[in-house]
């Protein structure tokens, strides 16, 4: 079976990870030019995040079509391809392994292995770096959008109509709910 790789690297980075003297080079330069945003960049104060941050659409369409979440070291739907591993393994240099993560589903599309940035850990919209995106054949991302969206409008559909339900008996005894708020009741308000 052959398996197509999207991997997460932000160009030019993949020196940084694997040469320590070009490492070395950049931190002096990062440190003498006193770019303070480039120092944040680096995490656990050994190397440069290189791979790409998910914008927040791209986080909501993968949350949508990918719906299991579990870490890497527990992923055991498929093997991860050699590739996936060894950017795993570079990943894992520059966060907690704990924050390595892998989101799928049983019925595809393709897993993405992402990390999020323990530091950012109580952001309400922390950042989130993909690692990588494996399977068959990926799918574009207008397609998984497309995908994502239809999920969405079909889980808000059925949660919606649940409401409307809950509303329609509700409406059909408002004697009974202001009975039961005067008796101390509670009483669900929309």
């Amino acid at each position: 079976m052959e398996v197509v790789i999207e991997e997460g690297f932000v160009e030019g980075a993949i020196g940084l990870v694997t040469e320590a003297e070009e490492l070395d080079r950049w931190k002096e330069l990062v440190s003498e030019l006193g770019l303070a945003e480039q120092e944040k960049l680096v995490n656990k104060g050994s190397e440069p995040v290189s791979f790409r941050c998910m914008s927040n659409e791209e986080w909501e369409v993968y949350k949508a079509v990918l719906p299991t979440e579990v870490g890497f070291a527990d992923y055991g739907r498929d093997m991860i391809p050699i590739r996936v591993l060894e950017l795993g393994a570079l990943a894992a240099r520059q966060f907690e392994p704990d924050w390595l993560k892998i989101r799928y589903t049983a019925e595809g599309p393709d897993p993405i292995l992402y990390a999020m940035d323990p530091g950012e850990r109580y952001s309400a919209n922390p950042n989130r770096y993909l690692i990588a995106r494996w399977g068959e054949v990926l799918l574009s991302f207008s397609e998984l959008r497309k995908r994502a969206k239809e999920i969405l409008v079909e889980k808000s559909r059925a949660s919606l109509m649940k409401a409307k339900t809950e509303i329609e008996i509700e409406l059909q005894d408002l004697e009974g709910r202001a009975e039961k708020v005067l008796s101390g009741d509670y009483v669900r308000t929309w």
